[in-house]
């Protein structure tokens, strides 16, 4: 076969992995409003994606444990302004002994990389506020 085919052919061939190759979705930004729920806003994000919460007070429905569990590397994110007041507030509802809590979420799976938590009041829980297990930075 002679260069010119062989190089045409390799180019060809590379451009088509390329377009058959499967597509990075860009992150996704999932916002919460008072009276909606974090847990879900953070069960539903794929890895990389940020859960931005709006200023208020939230009590997770979560009848044991956590109130907001994450099991996956995603931002979360609360848009307060401590210095005007405005917060965003994790209460515990009834069971919840820990406020946000990091970790795998089965054992043995590596652990969880990137994880950003940011802005939030994290008040009344009797064992912990924000705590994280098997998170690296």
């Amino acid at each position: 076969m002679k260069r010119i085919q062989m190089v045409t052919l390799l180019g060809l061939a590379v451009g088509l992995s390329t377009l058959w190759a499967p597509a990075v979705a860009p992150a996704a930004t999932h916002t919460v409003n008072p009276g909606e729920s974090i847990q879900a806003a953070v069960d539903a994000a794929a890895p990389g994606d940020t859960v931005k919460v709006m200023p208020g007070d939230y009590t997770e429905p979560a009848p044991t444990g956590p109130a907001v569990r994450i099991t996956k590397s995603l931002k979360l994110v609360a848009k307060s302004k401590i210095k005007d007041d405005i917060r965003v507030r994790i209460l515990p509802g009834p069971g919840q002994t820990d406020g946000i809590v990091v970790e795998l979420a089965n054992p043995g799976d590596p652990d969880i990389v990137g994880v950003q938590i940011k802005g939030f009041t994290v008040e009344g829980f009797s064992n912990n506020g924000i705590w994280l297990k098997h998170v690296q930075k």
